[in-house]
């Protein structure tokens, strides 16, 4: 083989973004669908897998996920291609900084409210992900194309990890898998 196993994902991901851009009407695209699909359908499997045993080797949620990307844990990072989920990083008057992951309705709600605090960024969760250095961390963007990745999106807020080790959370999050715990914004 001439590529690496990275190579190749490049090259079927271009080819595939090429297609869809055209319609995906040609010979290739379905067969590389399918391959997309069959792929999404085992990660999320896998994570569902964990969830049915148990094994609290899993993660589900934007605040849960996060927490256990920052402890080292997540070795699968799944996240909806479609996450409506902003990371806001704000600072108060006293100049003490918080970062909150809420939905984008939420912040623009906030936002319109007139709260007095200082935005200092504010990126699409998605966006933020892929520019992270995830040198030891597997992402696998997904849809809800399948009836897997719609039960993944609607159940579990459309984001969860597959953990190295078990960790247990604190609390639930709301069902938008977004941290939206404080008021003031």
């Amino acid at each position: 083989c001439l590529y690496t196993t990275g190579e190749t994902v490049q090259i079927v991901d271009a080819l595939r973004l090429l297609l869809e851009e055209r319609g995906g009407r040609h010979p290739v695209a379905e067969p590389l669908r399918a391959g997309r699909q069959i792929d999404e359908r085992r990660q999320i499997s896998a994570f569902l897998d964990e969830v049915a045993r148990d094994t609290g080797k899993f993660s589900f949620g934007v605040q849960n996920t996060c927490h256990a990307m920052e402890m080292g844990a997540v070795d699968t990072l799944i996240v909806w291609d479609k996450l409506e989920v902003v990371r806001v990083r704000r600072k108060y008057a006293q100049g003490e900084e918080q970062v909150l992951h809420i939905t984008l309705e939420d912040f623009r709600k906030r936002r319109d409210c007139g709260a007095q605090l200082e935005v200092i960024e504010k990126y699409a969760f998605l966006d933020w992900i892929t520019q992270q250095h995830l040198d030891d961390i597997t992402l696998k963007i997904i849809t809800d194309g399948s009836p897997e990745g719609m039960q993944f999106c609607r159940g579990f807020g459309g984001v969860g990890g597959l953990l190295r080790w078990k960790m247990e959370f604190e609390s639930a999050e709301n069902e938008s898998g977004a941290d939206d715990t404080d008021e003031d914004f």
